[in-house]
């Protein structure tokens, strides 16, 4: 199984239950592997709450540069993993005394650090783990991040609850199955069936821990993302325009570092910004192939979210899409200093009631894409026609949807978080995104139309509606069983 998927979620899964299951009976394998996702789970949470912290007000100083540790992106999950050591060494071993050093000028320990028994707030090991890291960093190269652990308890909630990906679970991260098949174009198994260290955890563990695991199985979907890049198509992967993009991005805001709030005003930094992103945006989107499809959508996906990264801390940056057709992006640019949304197009505001964000324009596409894929499985069950292996395991979790003749109920619940969201239907995804309005006779509404009768019809009692989900129930029972 882990050949046909080879996502990293399944890969989670397995370690999660190979500690569960005593981890070969070694407790120090366990201990260091519930140390690991505690940490994993407190980066993500505080990488969540630097891009929420400013977004609140008085974030930004109109008559100071911005502090420069707010200027420092989160540490990843895997810099935070650099501590293992740290860790190992802090936790366990006696100190002895610090020793200055007459060649160097610079004092160092002769051993390593306490493990702090008496440390009930985590101030002395604090103030050590970032004294190690920042020596370690300069030593090694590691990136200029921050490290610290004080995301609040809502942040976690709301990751815990809602996912990091807004419903774009398994939509980005392809695997191994995507290349042997055609129905699903996406990781199901990540979308659908992924277990983390939250589902194991015993009800007895505290509601603090059980928010730590929640981030951390978000951080290994996150991860997973990371990917991405190589499923992309070459030609869209490596296009020069997005990096020269990029390049310039960094240049011009290496220069707001210095600026305070009221400089960068009078100097219209923000509308200098807009026209940079305005320019190369419309030659990325006219390189693309028109119409859309869901490479394409990956593609500006990507070049957007890598956008958030880079204009971080300054402004928040959304693309949004107006349709399949060739219509330039609408970029939405709000300064987090300001709060001012940045433009130089009067037609936007209104333009913007009509247009959809990139995540959600593919996750509407994807809905298309999985009904067309299962009209296409029901006929050839119907004609009794045979699916490859990797075709069963892709389908396996629109079983009870297809056995009960098309009933949106019994659609599978995406894994996002603990608050569960059913898949739409087509049906439900024209309802909630293109309402037509009493009286409307637009083609959507026939569509709509078309698609609610045929459901109706196959959920019937008439004799063939009977028959044809009898043969879809004996097709499933024949390869899963009961």
């Amino acid at each position: 199984m882990s050949q046909d998927f080879g996502c990293w979620p399944l890969l989670w899964e397995q370690a999660v239950m190979w500690a569960a299951n005593g981890a070969g009976n070694s407790q120090i394998s366990v201990h260091l592997f519930r140390q690991w996702w505690h940490r994993a789970g407190r980066a993500q949470a505080h990488a969540e709450w630097l891009t929420q912290e400013l977004r609140m007000p008085g974030a930004h100083n109109a008559q100071r540069p911005m502090d420069p540790d707010r200027l420092r992106p989160p540490g990843t999950v895997e810099e935070y993993d650099k501590t293992c050591g740290i860790y190992a060494v802090m936790f366990r071993i006696k100190p002895k005394p610090f020793v200055h050093e007459p060649s160097t000028g610079e004092g160092q320990r002769e051993g390593p650090y306490p493990a702090y028994e008496d440390d009930a707030f985590g101030t002395e090991f604090s103030i050590c783990h970032t004294d190690i890291q920042e020596r370690q960093r300069d030593k090694y190269g590691w990136a200029q991040s921050s490290y610290l652990y004080g995301a609040p308890t809502f942040v976690q909630k709301d990751i815990a609850e809602n996912g990091l990906q807004h419903g774009l679970d398994g939509l980005l991260s392809l695997d191994e199955s995507c290349k042997k098949q055609e129905l699903i174009p996406f990781a199901s198994y990540e979308r659908y069936k992924r277990r983390g260290v939250r589902d194991v955890l015993p009800q007895a563990t505290s509601p603090d821990e059980l928010l730590l695991a929640s981030c951390a199985d978000a951080a290994v979907v996150l991860r997973s993302e990371s990917g991405r890049f190589y499923w992309l198509n070459r030609k869209y992967r490596d296009f020069p325009r997005p990096r020269y993009l990029y390049s310039v991005l960094h240049t011009v805001l290496g220069r707001r570092k210095h600026m305070t709030l009221k400089e960068a005003t009078s100097h219209n930094f923000d509308d200098c910004i807009y026209r940079i992103l305005a320019r190369h945006l419309d030659q990325i989107h006219a390189e693309v192939h028109q119409p859309m499809q869901a490479e394409e959508i990956r593609h500006l996906l990507m070049v957007e979210r890598t956008l958030q990264t880079i204009l971080f801390p300054w402004f928040e940056f959304r693309l949004l899409l107006r349709g399949f057709s060739a219509d330039k992006p609408i970029i939405h640019l709000r300064s987090l200093a300001s709060g001012e949304v940045c433009t130089r197009d009067p037609w936007i505001s209104q333009a913007m009631n009509l247009a959809t964000s990139t995540h959600r324009f593919l996750e509407s596409l994807m809905a298309i894409q999985i009904h067309e894929a299962l009209e296409h499985v029901r006929d050839k069950i119907l004609k009794k026609e045979e699916l490859s292996p990797v075709e069963l395991k892709v389908l396996q979790p629109f079983r009870a949807y297809l056995e009960s003749g098309g009933n949106p109920v019994l659609m599978p619940t995406v894994r996002s978080g603990t608050k569960p969201r059913k898949e739409l239907t087509v049906v439900e995804l024209y309802d909630e995104t293109m309402p037509c309005p009493p009286g409307c006779g637009c083609s959507t509404l026939q569509i709509k139309k078309k698609l609610k009768s045929t459901m109706v019809a196959r959920m019937a009692n008439a004799a063939q509606a009977t028959k044809n989900r009898e043969t879809i129930v004996a097709f499933f029972e024949h390869h899963y069983g009961n």
